[in-house]
């Protein structure tokens, strides 16, 4: 049985693939945002301006490649 998300249209396995992709990139991203994190030379700031900047990247190719019919 096949299920989909409410508002969503039913996406092809490859974009499954591309979106499953993206969420394994973002996982290597983020634990090296994590280590940076830890650096005292890194200025804190805008460490964490990057990290809602790339999820927002992140969520906005997603919405791109999903094409969600609601807000």
């Amino acid at each position: 049985m096949t299920k989909t998300l409410t508002g969503y249209r039913q996406l092809t396995d490859e974009e499954i693939d591309v979106i499953n992709s993206l969420t394994d990139i973002g996982t290597i991203l983020q634990e090296m945002l994590d280590d940076l994190k830890e650096w005292k030379t890194v200025d804190q700031r805008w460490l964490a301006i990057a990290r809602t900047d790339f999820q927002v990247a992140f969520m906005e190719v997603n919405r791109a490649i999903s094409s969600p019919s609601k807000f």
